[in-house]
């Protein structure tokens, strides 16, 4: 069997190869009978036997290749997955009160934001309620004297459209808090997903 009988044969059966393995075998397999040069393929064909067993030989040594591979990145998995879990348990004493640190400002500033608006909500209300009494007195004083009627019915009427103005304020406060808050949420969310 001449060299190219031979590099054609063990060509058929290192098809099963990926191609990147296919070009790697068959240019070993050139350089090697190039190193042998033409007075020594004879002997270098009886020394790698028949082209189906070199092909085997070769599929083999991959196959054992791959499996050394994936069996070392199993093991770093496994030693990166143990670090992860043990940083993680090592950081629990400083993360759980953090944690609870975090939420409790969040609650402290919730709480605030329900207290001012709960605060402004009574003011106008007790605004409304002045203002409404302001417009009775002064509906009451409009036989007596017109300037009385007047100052009382302004100040009644001032009183009830600052209860307005402060309930749409109150309104744009309580919208805007409220996405604070749903963002700071968000925040925590992802930061503790991605810890």
């Amino acid at each position: 069997m001449t060299r190219t009988e031979y590099m054609e044969q063990l060509e058929k059966h290192l098809k099963k190869l990926p191609h990147k393995e296919y070009q790697e075998a068959v240019n070993y397999f050139k350089e090697y009978f190039d190193d042998a040069g033409p007075e020594g393929e004879a002997a270098l064909i009886e020394e790698l036997g028949s082209p189906k067993e070199a092909a085997s030989d070769i599929i083999n040594n991959i196959l054992d290749r791959h499996i050394e591979e994936e069996m070392t990145a199993e093991r770093k998995n496994k030693t990166k997955t143990i670090w992860l879990a043990l940083l993680a348990l090592l950081s629990l004493p400083i993360a759980i009160p953090l944690l609870l640190c975090l939420i409790g400002v969040l609650l402290l500033i919730i709480s605030g934001v329900a207290g001012l608006i709960l605060s402004a909500f009574l003011l106008g209300l007790g605004l409304i309620v002045t203002g409404g009494y302001f417009i009775w007195e002064a509906f009451c004083l409009v036989n007596q004297s017109l300037p009385a009627f007047l100052m009382g019915f302004g100040t009644g009427i001032g009183l009830i459209g600052g209860a307005a103005i402060l309930y749409v304020v109150t309104g744009l406060f309580a919208y805007w808090s409220g996405r604070l808050v749903k963002t700071l949420f968000q925040w925590i969310l992802k930061r503790g997903k991605t810890a």
